[in-house]
């Protein structure tokens, strides 16, 4: 009777972490991805512990990284985690946002939202039911991915099953997107996430699957829904996330220091010699007043003062998505402040390009002017000194005009072949042209009016994509 109590006593105990492969396992080709003693092949910043065979985090720091080798692109991940109350983890298995999601449903903010519960592929799909244990006892765990399927199964239940390019989950894969995941990518790192709060894993083992193996997915397979507070939440985070993502680049020539590393002055000097950058420009050109970029052009110079951004802007995606330029600026009663947009522009011979491919907005007391630029080789030339180039300007102008003396908001808004220019909110002009509008750089220009120097202030760029809809 003795000896049938202490077995029921043991039987009661928290099984040890499980060190080797089963036949079966070893048979599909897994390799254990932790020996249960140490953290060879692993890399953490000094918050993991070794705990009865399973890594545990048990202080801020950051996550577990295998470094041993990266994912297959095609694989089977199986392992145990166990939730703190409250955790938020996560296991990340493809670059970027690609993460199997470990919580303690009951006691996490998180998990009002099934895209965010345990073994959601987070912020893109939820599971098909509930099935995580409480905190504090062990999951089981399985990730399989080949070609464009991927199934998430949480003990021994597969609760996720779905072909990414399917358009049935073409809003859940956007949403990954938005947030910064990407499903077609490949050759990521195993990461065990540090979001806060103690966690554990155990027995993580992987597996390629080979070519001959299929995934098909579960043609029933159907996620919990997203409802009420919890969708209204994630619709506000979605709004957020977008509005983040569509800033480019901006200035706000805060830091003084660092503004002229990052813009090059030119103009033309009185004698008709061009000057560029520190040294050969007038120091007079420009200079930061009261937070701002101000712009001081001298009438004998017969040219506006200019000056340019040094870093190309992310051109491929601003042309894909279109642009928004916003900015501030003020100027003396006789002064003209000038944003001009460059880009490239294949001319018709050959391979040869020319970067004279000009969008830009010039602004005064006597109204607003939107014109565009093109400069194009009219023949081949053995150099490029014996080029001639053919010059095209087309123009939309406003008689609405901006009030010398204060700032005003403006905005430059490009997509294609149309852009629309805004004042204080208002549109103003519209003008569109033979060719998608460049996308390459920017500058910005002070001129007065040939008797009067021209003083113009510049201040809070943003360079944003347009906005897309979710």
């Amino acid at each position: 009777m003795k000896r049938a109590i202490l077995l029921a006593g043991l039987a009661l105990l928290p099984l040890p972490a499980a060190l080797g492969l089963d036949p079966a396992e070893e048979r599909l080709g897994f390799s254990a991805l932790s020996d249960g003693k140490t953290f060879h092949g692993w890399k953490h910043p000094g918050n993991w512990e070794m705990q009865d065979g399973a890594f545990a985090r048990v202080r801020s720091g950051g996550q577990l990284t295998f470094e041993k080798h990266l994912i297959p692109d095609d694989f089977e991940l199986r392992f145990e985690w166990k939730a703190s109350k409250g955790c938020n983890s996560g296991v990340y298995y493809r670059p970027g946002q690609v993460e199997y999601q470990v919580l303690d449903d009951a006691n996490s903010p998180y998990g009002e939202n099934p895209r965010q519960s345990a073994a959601s592929l987070f912020f893109c799909m939820a599971p098909a039911r509930r099935v995580a244990r409480p905190a504090g006892e062990w999951n089981t765990a399985r990730i399989l991915c080949k070609g464009s399927v991927i199934e998430h199964w949480l003990n021994e239940q597969r609760v996720i099953s779905f072909d990414y390019t399917d358009p049935r989950w073409a809003r859940e894969v956007e949403l990954l997107r938005i947030r910064g995941g990407d499903l077609t990518g490949r050759g990521g790192k195993l990461l065990l996430q540090d979001h806060g709060q103690d966690v554990s894993f155990r027995n993580l083992r992987l597996r390629s699957i080979p070519a001959a193996e299929t995934l098909v997915p579960d043609p029933t397979f159907q996620p919990l829904p997203v409802t009420g507070a919890a969708l209204e939440k994630e619709n506000a985070r979605v709004r957020s996330m977008l509005e983040k993502a569509r800033v480019c680049w901006k200035e706000d020539f805060s830091a003084a220091e660092k503004v002229f590393d990052a813009w090059v002055p030119y103009g033309r000097l009185a004698d008709g010699t061009w000057a560029q950058g520190a040294g050969k420009a007038r120091p007079e050109w420009w200079a930061l007043e009261e937070g701002a970029l101000r712009g001081h052009n001298f009438p004998e110079e017969k040219h506006p003062a200019g000056i340019s951004l040094r870093q190309h802007l992310p051109q491929a995606r601003l042309a894909e998505t279109g642009a928004r330029l916003s900015w501030r600026i003020k100027f003396t009663e006789t002064s003209r402040g000038t944003l001009r947009l460059f880009g490239l522009t294949p001319s018709p011979h050959q391979k040869d390009i020319t970067d004279n491919h000009v969008l830009a907005l010039d602004v005064s007391a006597a109204g607003l002017r939107l014109w565009n630029g093109n400069r194009e080789l009219t023949g081949p030339a053995p150099n490029k000194a014996a080029s001639k180039y053919r010059n095209t300007v087309l123009e939309q102008k406003s008689p609405a005009g901006a009030k010398p003396g204060i700032w005003h908001a403006l905005v430059l808004e490009v997509l294609g072949r149309e852009a629309r220019a805004f004042l204080n909110g208002r549109q103003v002009v519209t003008l569109k042209t033979p060719h998608p509008q460049p996308l390459r750089s920017l500058s910005l220009e002070a001129d007065g009016d040939k008797k009067s120097p021209g003083r113009v202030w510049f201040d809070d760029i943003i360079v944003e994509f347009l906005p897309t809809s979710p």
